[in-house]
């Protein structure tokens, strides 16, 4: 829910205000927009998976099936996202324990410096939520010298670890006393959260059925 809560304001329609009403909203249009995933294609967009000693950890798990990765390619029927794919993934044991949102921007069609080779030559924009709060921008510039080349350029802002930063709860309870609704989910974003997750979970087993090993040693 927090994943797709982070994709609906990545996504979603400036909403013409601040106000709880209009941010809220627009973040339910956003979830309404996403295109369900049916039977057919869950195979090619969903992923579950479980890492590797995950049923070593007790006896009681040496039969376990509990998924411990998901990935869900997602798509909107949105004019301005028309096929654009959104990744939406996480796990545990997978190295590094992080929140983040990475936006990957098309290339251009024509570059005087990179000739031929944009296929890497992507801006990316990533905004790390946990462990440390930072924004990132990469994009490609010419490298110094006589040599016609791109090279990556990096900048990044990151809030100062001297700053006074509420934790989580402490913001959603002092949003409680101040009765402000922007940061909790109205009831139709809960209800299209649910439109785009149940075809997934009613064909959930069935994925498993089909290619279990293979799901299982993703990682």
């Amino acid at each position: 829910n927090h994943i797709l809560q982070m994709l609906a304001l990545v996504i979603m329609n400036n909403p013409g205000d601040m106000t709880a009403h209009s941010i809220r909203q627009e973040r339910a249009r956003a979830l309404s927009a996403l295109i369900p995933i049916s039977a057919d294609s869950v195979d090619g967009n969903v992923i579950r998976a479980q890492y590797s000693g995950y049923r070593d950890i007790n006896d009681d798990l040496k039969n376990s099936e509990t998924e411990t990765y998901f990935f869900v390619r997602a798509y909107s029927r949105s004019d301005r996202w028309k096929n654009v794919p959104f990744y939406l993934e996480s796990g545990k044991c997978l190295g590094e324990s992080c929140t983040e949102i990475t936006i990957r921007f098309k290339g251009p069609g024509f570059c005087m410096y990179a000739g031929d080779d944009l296929g890497h030559c992507h801006n990316i924009l990533t905004m790390k939520i946990a462990p440390h709060q930072e924004i990132q921008i990469r994009f490609w510039g010419k490298s110094p010298g006589l040599d016609y080349k791109l090279e990556p350029r990096d900048l990044s802002f990151s809030c100062d670890s001297d700053a006074l930063i509420p934790d989580a709860y402490e913001k959603v309870l002092y949003d409680c006393l101040l009765g402000d609704q922007t940061l909790f989910t109205s009831t139709d974003e809960v209800r299209n959260a649910w439109d785009f997750i149940t075809p997934i979970l009613k064909n959930w087993k069935s994925v498993d059925r089909k290619s279990t090993r293979t799901l299982f040693q993703f990682l």
